[in-house]
């Protein structure tokens, strides 16, 4: 019910999202080690999926805390909304 998150799954970071507003023609995720630190562009989906949409990635990033960000862009490339930041804490290892 979320309309943003980050979690851990099956050894992978799963990003996703839902109920974006209609006009939203891209999403970009941001991350960051620090909730105000500057925040590095992590992935950029045109024409994103506004229902109900996710993605998993393995990186090198998975026993660190992060912080996640997303912006919802329109066509003219005008920011519509920002979600997050999100934590996400260290995958405990099994």
């Amino acid at each position: 019910t979320e309309p943003f998150w980050v979690l851990h799954v099956n050894q992978q970071i799963e990003i996703g999202w839902q109920n974006l507003p209609p006009e939203t023609v891209k999403v970009i995720i941001f991350r960051s080690a620090s909730e105000n630190g500057s925040f590095i562009r992590l992935l950029e989906q045109n024409q994103p999926v506004r229902t109900y949409y996710f993605i998993r990635i393995v990186d090198n990033t998975l026993g660190g805390s992060y912080y996640y960000k997303m912006e919802l862009r329109s066509s003219a490339n005008q920011v519509l909304e920002t979600r997050g930041p999100l934590l996400l804490g260290p995958l405990s290892p099994q």
